[in-house]
């Protein structure tokens, strides 16, 4: 399904609609935005700072502006976006990308599932990062890899994943 983002500018309303896979970039810039949140949220007693949630609407801006493109930038985001729908679209933007539910909260959990921590957040971040340098280090191009979609990291990590199997189980003709 496609997702469309409604940003005002001169006083003239413009949609854009994004309908391919989330790529590389966007999921970078969307773990940002998912790493701040669990660092606003994971305390009950103390809520999230000014700062935090200054710093949490600029990354949500910034990944839209990227997710969207079409020449949008943070500035068009944060200034012609409303709070309120426009909220709403990126942050479905967010979880689509994280491939999860934009109605995803702590009370939907399932107990056995295991809790994201800023840790693994990071973790991801920097794998990610070094899959990129590694990819741009053996001669592949920005557009090249930034084109990635997270099917094709999962493809290229089941074909790439070592495998052992017995020599019973590859030929099973011989005994």
């Amino acid at each position: 399904m496609p997702l469309k983002l409604k940003v005002k500018s001169d006083g003239k309303e413009t949609v854009y609609e994004r309908k391919e896979e989330p790529m590389l970039a966007n999921l970078i810039d969307a773990l940002k935005v998912q790493r701040l949140e669990i660092e606003m949220y994971s305390d009950p007693k103390k809520p999230p700072t000014d700062e935090q949630n200054t710093k949490h609407i600029k990354l949500m801006a910034e990944f839209a502006a990227r997710f969207w493109g079409e020449g949008l930038t943070a500035d068009d985001i944060l200034n012609g976006v409303s709070a309120e729908e426009g909220f709403e679209q990126i942050s479905s933007g967010i979880a689509q990308t994280l491939n999860m539910s934009a109605d995803d909260d702590d009370e939907s959990e399932d107990k056995n599932q295991k809790k994201i921590t800023v840790e693994m957040v990071d973790d991801s971040i920097n794998k990610l990062n070094d899959y990129i340098k590694s990819q741009l280090e053996n001669g592949y191009k920005w557009g090249e890899i930034s084109k990635l979609t997270l099917g094709d990291l999962r493809l290229m990590s089941y074909v790439f994943e070592e495998r052992t199997t017995t020599i019973d189980k590859a030929f099973p003709f011989l005994f």
